[in-house]
């Protein structure tokens, strides 16, 4: 058996139902040069293998221009991954809401409904909610998730320290 690994941290989860254009990579940022265990767990038993990733000797970058590549690249998806596990919450709570609606009093529905709207306002800032095909992804903005996913594929987009422009956007997306 052979197992090919592309050199690439896990990537943040996704949120079921939505297609995403800006990020739409399945893989994480790359692993920096050094050493690591592989790990291989076969009928409850581990068995461990020492690896080394080289620097691919077309790069010239210095190792901390690498450094700070990768460590934005992490915290921009840990943004990411804030951003599923929000919506994934709120899409939890909606469940909940229409539930508690349908067995409400007609005195609680009007308030019951009021939550509704305000969980789904702020799911509609944090990702494209009509971007569940190919072609919505297309037709209507990105939102803040993409956005971070589109500076992620920036940071990326090189091998160096990240461009100053980038700590910008972010700074942006962070208020």
């Amino acid at each position: 058996n052979r197992f090919v690994w592309d050199l690439r941290e896990e990537n943040a989860a996704g949120i079921p139902g939505l297609v995403l254009l800006e990020f739409s990579r399945r893989d994480g940022p790359f692993v920096m040069p050094g050493n690591y265990r592989l790990r291989l767990t076969v009928a409850g038993k581990d068995y461990t293998a020492p690896l080394e990733v080289h620097l691919d000797p077309r790069v010239h970058a210095a190792r901390a221009d690498l450094e700070k590549q990768h460590d934005f690249a992490r915290e921009i998806l840990s943004r990411i991954e804030q951003i599923s596990s929000t919506v994934i919450q709120i899409h939890k709570a909606q469940s909940v809401l229409r539930r508690a609606r349908e067995r409400a009093k007609p005195s609680a529905v009007l308030s019951i409904e009021a939550a509704q709207r305000k969980a789904k306002a702020i799911e509609s800032q944090l990702v494209q909610v009509h971007s569940t095909t190919l072609g919505a992804s297309l037709v209507y903005p990105i939102m803040l998730d993409e956005q971070y996913g589109d500076l992620l594929n920036a940071v990326e987009s090189a091998d160096s320290a990240p461009p100053a422009q980038t700590y910008l956007v972010f700074e942006q997306y962070e208020y």
